[in-house]
């Protein structure tokens, strides 16, 4: 092994703290480096993998008690930069915030993440 990353969220606050937990328990007695994967980055990127012609991607998660966690992404050179998020909202008020900060309007989206299905 040449480190141990673990899902940094956002998600449930307790499997977040356990894994956070676990993985530096392991690294430090391995004496390797922790690295923290945001859960809204790698599901954006496995969508980027799956539909490669899109030029953006808005990754959201249920929170639960009627709210999203999302974030937005744009592909950039092979890999994704943060544009706008992560954030928690309720689900209407996404697309009036996506509407309003103008992203929209530029290139073609992909839409990735639970947030879509239950809500």
């Amino acid at each position: 092994l040449e480190g141990i990353a673990f899902g940094a969220g956002p998600g449930s606050f307790t499997g977040v703290r356990l894994a956070c937990g676990v993985a530096q328990g392991l690294a430090c007695g391995l004496d390797l480096p922790v690295v923290a994967v945001s859960t809204l980055e790698a599901l954006a990127f496995n969508g980027r993998a799956a539909c490669p012609q899109a030029a953006r991607v808005l990754a959201c998660l249920d929170a639960r008690m009627n709210e999203v966690y999302y974030a937005a992404y744009d592909l950039h050179e092979g890999g994704l930069r943060l544009i706008h998020g992560p954030r928690v909202t309720p689900p209407e008020s996404l697309a009036l915030q996506m509407f309003e900060t103008g992203m929209l309007a530029e290139g073609s989206w992909l839409g990735c993440g639970d947030g879509f299905a239950t809500y």
